[in-house]
């Protein structure tokens, strides 16, 4: 989210939930996705983060995002 480099397939709905979001810092100066409004939706967006987020941990070199895909939970 820091870097701008967030894609995705241009799904109309998550179009409008990323353009939605906006960074925010906390103390520590962590950025977490909030709304200005509260009729803004962003819950597309918060999943595809936290999509991400768990396809990163779960790298450990040796499989792919096809891998991942076909068992997406890890005991």
């Amino acid at each position: 989210m820091r870097s701008g480099r967030l894609r995705h397939d241009g799904n109309p709905v998550l179009e409008w939930c990323v353009g939605n979001v906006v960074g925010k810092p906390d103390r520590r100066g962590n950025l977490y996705p909030t709304k200005q409004r509260p009729e803004q939706k962003i819950d597309a967006a918060v999943a595809l983060m936290m999509a991400i987020g768990r396809a990163m941990a779960a790298d450990d070199g040796q499989a792919d995002l096809m891998e991942f895909l076909r068992n997406p939970v890890f005991g």
